[in-house]
């Protein structure tokens, strides 16, 4: 019998919970709360405590959450239909009745929904996106408001237009309408949250009345989640769940393809038979091989609107890349690469949205190329890490040359000389390595420094 305690201590060992999990996810239902069906759902959709990714089981056990209250499951139904190119309508929906219940991490994603589009169903609206991280920045959770105002800083310093494919729809346009009415976005929020929201401000307020029941009633309906997802066969194309959509990985793929070009390779002929070669010969198992292939045939010619380049000409600058004569000895190692990068673009049996397979194909390149500069992609948080190490090193270095008397000074903050060469320092090295590899704006840069320079 599986039982997941509510309590850290009563939990079972990893390792039991997965074997039960794997054996048998059903028979146990009726002993788990709703609660306990999240955190079931949440180990199947996202692979969590080394549980094989499961859509089907992660989908059972959000229903049956939802059957059982607990109203966060609709943010998770959102995201996995948003991941799946599911109906927008209903991505949209789960989402917005999440925000209703007062759970704010889901403006974020439904921003990101709006920001980057349900490829290749329908393109992205940054116009709303924005507005809804300028909505979420009002939120009295102190993180979502902080991710909410960098995503929406994000848009407005890349200036990136719409990702457009051919016969793709608008996304659904009333939902600011939608969002509005179960969120005043002066910061009054409707259901559970309004109390801790109040309290939290210590704000003296007399009963307000509920908010408007048209989206409650829309939200109280049943909501038919299989037929949601498993309804749609003719659903190909995956949204990328990783890191290709962050800001900091999009610039620098750009960047990348950019030095590809300068360097005069063409993106004329057709490469494919090449690739055909290299995926035969590489190192993938016969799956892998079919998956490789299927991504392949998928490159289209298409411009993607953020890189300029369309799918099939990243693939012609990353070929000829690998067969300049500068890579003669990483040869067999790239072409190895680039195929196993090409198989990683199917995830549950879907291909990857045109960023994913652009940024992936880019990616061949890192580290293996004879000149390890040329490819340097690597996701925010990351920036934000090297930003603190850095930052530390700064400070150490600063430190180290100060003599006994400009050390007091600057332990007792009455001398700021040291503080001065801190933040002229690391502004100097961070500009030369983000800035100048056009990895972030001096926009992006400015906010990115801000908590560290504030601390020497």
């Amino acid at each position: 019998m599986l039982f997941i305690a509510q309590g850290r201590r009563r939990r079972k060992p990893n390792a039991v919970l997965k074997k039960a999990l794997q054996s048998s996810p059903r028979f146990t239902d009726a002993h788990l709360s709703a609660a306990e069906h999240i955190r079931v759902a949440e180990m199947y959709h996202y692979g969590r405590h080394e549980v094989v990714q499961d859509t089907a089981r992660a989908m059972h056990h959000y229903r049956e959450a939802l059957a059982g209250g607990e109203s966060r499951a609709n943010m998770h139904v959102g995201i996995l239909l948003y991941e799946s190119s599911g109906p927008a309508d209903e991505c949209v929906a789960c989402l917005l009745r999440a925000v209703g219940a007062g759970h704010h991490a889901a403006l974020l994603h439904l921003g990101r929904v709006y920001e980057f589009g349900m490829i290749p169903r329908h393109h992205s609206d940054r116009l709303i996106a924005r507005e809804i991280y300028r909505i979420a920045s009002l939120s009295p959770d102190a993180d979502v408001a902080r991710e909410a105002r960098t995503r929406g800083a994000d848009i407005m310093a890349s200036g990136a237009s719409d990702e457009w494919v051919k016969g793709a729809a608008p996304l659904p346009p009333t939902v600011l309408t939608e969002l509005r009415r179960v969120w005043n976005p002066e910061g009054t929020i409707p259901g559970p949250a309004q109390n801790e929201f109040r309290h939290r401000n210590a704000v003296h307020h007399r009963p307000r009345a509920p908010p408007r029941r048209r989206f409650n009633i829309l939200a109280e309906q049943p909501v038919d989640i299989e037929a949601m997802v498993f309804q749609a066969p003719e659903m190909r194309i995956r949204n990328d769940s990783q890191n290709v959509h962050d800001s900091t990985v999009m610039a620098g793929t750009n960047a990348a393809l950019r030095k590809l070009a300068d360097k005069g390779y063409s993106t004329d002929g057709d490469t494919k038979a090449t690739v055909v070669e290299m995926i035969n010969a590489s190192s993938l198992d016969s799956a892998g091989k079919e998956n490789a292939l299927r991504v392949l045939q998928s490159l289209g010619n298409d411009e993607h609107s953020r890189y300029g380049k369309s799918e099939q000409d990243a693939l012609a600058l990353v070929c000829a890349r690998i067969e300049d004569p500068v890579n003669t000895e990483n040869r067999a190692v790239l072409s190895d690469m680039l195929a196993q990068n090409l198989a990683d673009n199917v995830v549950d049996g879907m291909i990857m949205c045109s960023s994913g397979k652009i940024n992936r194909l880019t990616q061949t390149l890192q580290v293996l190329d004879a000149d390890q500069t040329l490819v340097d992609i690597k996701p925010k948080w990351a920036v934000r890490e090297e930003i603190a190490d850095n930052a530390s090193k700064v400070r150490d270095d600063v430190l180290g040359g100060l003599t006994d008397e400009e050390r007091k000074g600057y332990d007792d903050d009455t001398d700021t000389t040291a503080a001065g060469r801190m933040r002229d320092a690391l502004t100097q090295q961070c500009r030369k390595s983000y800035v100048e590899a056009g990895i972030l704006s001096e926009e992006q840069l400015e906010a990115e420094l801000s908590p560290f320079l504030t601390e020497f």
